[in-house]
């Protein structure tokens, strides 16, 4: 498999695949695309895939992969998805993630995280989609809110004149009537 070194994409989901992923994927530096979900790979996410800098997407949902999500999955600087949804995947989301500058959708849920999302995943240019299940649902997206707009807003009316005292109403009506002070 490691001499396939001029492998674009590799899909092989649903094949019923078993077993531990090999540490000499990480040799197939040209490849794209690896889709290996709803199999049942099993064993820890090598550090190896690390290496697989060409990859634009990797898609490892629904298999049994346990162990922790490495921190080598944040020297695929032009990663744009990553699929890890649905294994047994446990410990905290590394912040080496947030080095992934290209990443457009992250999806962690159905694993056995815990903690929250780095500042530095949830700070991302491109990310637009970001789910995991250790979080509380926010009401529209797990994402910050957009900056403010560049506008400022208009000043507030200012507040109404203080009310007349009986006196002074007395002095301005008399001041209004004809032959009046």
């Amino acid at each position: 498999l490691g001499l396939l070194t001029g492998l674009r994409s590799l899909d092989l989901a649903s094949n019923s695949i078993t077993g531990a992923m090999p540490s000499q994927l990480g040799l197939l530096t040209g490849l794209r695309t690896m889709d290996l979900a709803s199999n049942s790979i099993t064993g820890t996410l090598p550090p190896e895939l690390g290496r697989l800098t060409s990859l634009r997407g990797l898609d490892l949902a629904e298999n049994s992969i346990t162990g922790s999500v490495p921190p080598e999955l944040g020297l695929l600087q032009g990663l744009t998805r990553l699929d890890l949804s649905s294994n047994s995947l446990q410990g905290s989301v590394p912040s080496q993630l947030g080095q992934l500058s290209s990443l457009r959708t992250l999806d962690l849920r159905g694993n056995s995280l815990s903690g929250t999302w780095p500042a530095e995943v949830l700070e991302l240019p491109a990310l637009e989609e970001a789910l995991a299940d250790f979080l509380p649902t926010p009401p529209e997206s797990d994402l910050p809110p957009p900056p403010p707009p560049s506008t400022p807003p208009p000043p507030p009316p200012p507040p109404p004149p203080p009310p007349l005292s009986r006196q002074a109403r007395c002095r301005r009506r008399q001041a209004s009537q004809p032959g009046g002070v």
